[in-house]
């Protein structure tokens, strides 16, 4: 589909070149026409849009974002494109048994089998452990945080949301990137407002617009292992404006909810301070001469084996409003995923752990 529009981009774009050499051909021989000079004028209008059209097509594939907006230089978007195609394609892949894929059918079926394997719950039945730690977890969300929560979506904090997502990202499966809402949001604005308000009072989210699609990249050159490669999740701009409401209306809180051991993802705190208090314990064992053990835990599958349940039992522990917890549950349960292998994309595959 993509080749095809992009051919019928191209002959479009050829027919108007024609057309204007043409009438610019007839202008020079014949007397003056108005009414061709028009044409030209507007032939030449059309082609602008259609190199636009292209330059924007080929920023996006290339993902080169350093360049400055509304600058025409297509050949070398097109070379960074044919670069990273190369870079990501995956040409060879060891299956489990540690024997080499080179065919695609063969390949898409061994990462289709370790993603889904990852975001698949083997253990469910973890109830005793469960409560064994939210029974600590001190019931901090008052009433009125709950009401802020819950409030109805307004058209404001939605214009907000869009306004701070970054232009050029990657296409999620509906095809629409961040770009195509900021500039036609006059005409879109109080459809998404209503998508966005439905799924806070339904406490749920079409199947559709929370699907996405999975990008390997590859973490370093030369991988034959599945987990050798980098998910990175390309979802639709719908999700991530709903998403990043129910985010935005979290933030004030998390300050207080969140232990001060935890110095990441909360506003005021830097990682950079857990780093100075491991050197500076590590500097009073050795100066003291005390024994000590350091552990290294592998958090890299966190988030893609965190359990469902376990999310809902911690959110409920916090005293947040069920509605709320509703709300944001159905934004991670509700998912599915396609793999895309060397651009082409997999069967669909539906996860029942795991966070994007």
């Amino acid at each position: 589909m993509e080749q095809e529009g992009f051919w019928k981009h191209f002959c479009e774009q050829k027919s108007l070149e024609i057309k204007i050499q043409e009438l610019n051909q007839t202008l020079i021989q014949d007397i003056f026409d108005k009414i061709k000079s028009e044409q030209v004028d507007k032939h030449h209008q059309e082609w602008e849009n259609l190199c636009k059209q292209e330059e924007i097509f080929w920023r996006q594939k290339s993902r080169v974002q350093w360049l400055k907006e509304g600058e025409r230089y297509t050949n070398f978007f097109h070379r960074s494109i044919i670069a990273n195609r190369a870079h990501n394609r995956i040409s060879l892949i060891k299956n489990e048994n540690g024997e080499l894929q080179n065919t695609h059918k063969n390949i898409e079926a061994v990462l289709f089998k370790h993603f889904q394997n990852i975001t698949r719950e083997n253990n469910p039945n973890k109830e005793h452990s469960m409560k064994e730690m939210i029974r600590h977890i001190p019931k901090l969300v008052t009433r009125e945080d709950n009401f802020n929560l819950n409030r109805p979506v307004t058209e404001e904090e939605v214009s907000k949301v869009l306004k701070d997502m970054q232009n050029c990202k990657a296409l999620g499966l509906d095809g629409f990137n961040v770009d195509f809402f900021k500039a036609c949001w006059h005409n879109v604005k109080h459809d998404i407002l209503n998508v966005v308000e439905n799924s806070r009072c339904s406490k749920t989210i079409l199947k559709a617009l929370n699907a996405a699609f999975i990008s390997l990249i590859p973490k370093q050159d030369s991988v034959q292992m599945a987990d050798k490669y980098k998910p990175i999740a390309l979802c639709n701009v719908v999700y991530k404006i709903i998403s990043k409401v129910v985010a935005n209306r979290l933030r004030p809180l998390l300050s207080h909810l969140v232990s001060e051991e935890h110095a990441c993802y909360v506003e005021g705190r830097q990682i950079l301070n857990n780093i100075i208090q491991a050197h500076e314990v590590v500097h009073t064992l050795i100066s003291k001469k005390q024994a000590g053990m350091i552990m290294q835990l592998d958090i890299a599958k966190a988030y893609d084996k965190v359990n469902w349940i376990y999310i809902r039992k911690v959110l409920t522990a916090f005293d947040f409003d069920h509605n709320y917890v509703r709300w944001v549950m159905a934004l991670v349960t509700l998912s599915n995923f396609t793999i895309l292998v060397s651009g082409s994309p997999s069967e669909i595959f539906i996860p029942s752990r795991g966070l994007r």
